[in-house]
């Protein structure tokens, strides 16, 4: 990213940044943006942001408190000096949010995992070792945290905003499938047990789940079908008054897409009965959605006319999301929200920020117009993936939330309705009641995904 960030690139940082404190009209006629340091002579009582030129690079980083500046400018060991009545900020943290939050380093990253996605270990987050800090956050602490003693030196009001206080909470489920005694699930342990695909579980415990999955298909297991959950995650909401975002899937390519139809008569009962308690249901994209809007499009189409009401959100399966193709597409079919951008493989922040954005569409130099909704924790990036035991995986959780209430931010949570299943994962059930017990102990607010881009609108903010 070589060359000094332009007006409309720095404009898209301070719009994201406003939401954090009010950026007045006073304010504003302070700030400026200077291309070196020797022109700060010329400026008195100024709010000065320098700019960098220079393409990021590893080595260059600069660490300053445990946080990384992407873009340093000089050896200063503090993001802000005040001189000559001026705020001057000594690094370039603007071009630093910007590359974080933008998606722009994915733009330019030919490695894909085998799903196709951005993968978690040729990004910035993974080699830096800061996946699991909102470091955006802590960019737009430092600029706040500036500005304020600025503005308390020379008698401007200032005020920062809270979206959520403490912070707040969706809780989301895709649903992938619904029925777990299927031929091919059958099918997939014959070939475990055969030695044709890695077993995930010793051959004892996968001859068991295969018996158990013959005795379910024929209907002699007393409690059949374990995917079919939603009694016991609606029940857990009751509890600690939460509710759910709920993604359905629909068919298209075989064992990729959906195993089930829309308009299944439970699914039907199901939708009438999410909507009445005041959950949420959004689009949950196939594969090929991501990449192909007809596609989309007819994700997006066959779920309101099944359900009968506009679908204002989406995430992709498998999280996949691949810019700047997914940005358009959302964009075309005129989503309001995506919550699609987190790493399938290590719980945190794809784009560093605990907050709700909008990525970058640098064909245009403008934004686009749907919000991301960050993902911060996948059972599945927990347990397959980072392979925690329920130990590991919850004191990894507990240490993300709290970093997030530092800010007052979102913690969002993706839990399959099939990964209740204690035959699959042995005391998977109580970790989750304990994770919700945790997060009810902490008083978030529990918020769908449109309530969450509501809140965070600057009309709804609460001032301090």
């Amino acid at each position: 990213m070589k060359d000094f960030l332009n007006q409309k690139q720095i404009d898209y940082v301070f719009y994201h940044l406003a939401f954090h404190f009010d950026l007045n009209e006073e304010l504003k006629s302070k700030i400026v943006f200077l291309r070196g340091s020797s022109k700060l002579k010329n400026y008195k009582r100024n709010i000065a942001f320098l700019l960098s030129d220079q393409e990021f690079r590893y080595n260059s980083v600069r660490w300053i408190d445990e946080i990384p500046v992407l873009f340093p400018l000089g050896t200063a060991k503090s993001f802000y000096r005040t001189e000559e009545n001026n705020l001057i900020f000594n690094h370039d943290l603007l071009k630093s949010v910007f590359y974080l939050l933008s998606g722009y380093q994915e733009l330019n990253c030919n490695e894909k995992d085998r799903f196709g996605r951005f993968p978690h270990t040729s990004s910035i987050q993974c080699k830096l070792n800061i996946t699991e800090k909102p470091i955006v956050n802590y960019y737009f602490l430092e600029i706040v945290k500036g500005v304020k003693e600025y503005c308390n030196k020379n008698g401007i009001p200032f005020k920062t905003k809270k979206p959520y206080m403490p912070f707040g909470f969706i809780l989301t489920h895709d649903i992938d499938k619904i029925e777990k005694y299927k031929w091919n699930y059958i099918g997939y342990k014959l070939k475990e047990l055969a030695g044709i695909v890695k077993k995930e579980k010793t051959w004892p415990q996968t001859l068991r789940l295969l018996i158990r999955s013959i005795l379910g298909y024929i209907r002699l297991l007393k409690k059949n079908n374990p995917y079919w959950s939603f009694d016991h995650i609606m029940g857990l909401n009751d509890k600690f008054s939460f509710r759910s975002t709920y993604f359905f899937l629909t068919r298209n390519k075989k064992n990729v897409d959906a195993d089930f139809d829309l308009d299944d008569n439970r699914l039907l009962k199901l939708y009438s009965k999410l909507i009445d308690r005041g959950d949420e249901i959004g689009v949950h994209g196939t594969v090929s959605s991501s990449l192909n809007l007809e596609e989309g499009e007819r994700c997006k189409e066959l779920l309101e006319i099944t359900i009968g009401r506009k679908m204002e959100g989406i995430r992709q399966h498998r999280l996949c999301y691949s810019l700047p193709d997914t940005s358009y597409i959302h964009h075309q079919l005129g989503y309001k929200y995506d919550v699609t951008l987190g790493f399938a493989e290590h719980i945190g922040f794809r784009n560093s920020y605990c907050h709700p954005f909008r990525l970058y569409n640098f064909d245009t130099d403008e934004m686009y117009d749907t919000w991301q909704i960050p993902l911060t924790v996948m059972d599945i990036s927990l347990f397959a993936y980072q392979k925690y035991n329920t130990f590991e995986a919850g004191k990894a959780v507990r240490s993300i939330i709290q970093e997030i209430k530092k800010f007052n931010g979102l913690f969002t949570l993706l839990w399959h309705n099939t990964f209740l299943d204690e035959d699959e994962f042995k005391g998977i059930q109580d970790f989750y009641y304990d994770l919700l017990d945790y997060l009810a102990a902490q008083q978030c607010i529990s918020l769908t995904a449109s309530e969450v881009i509501h809140l965070f609108s600057s009309e709804n903010q609460i001032f301090f």
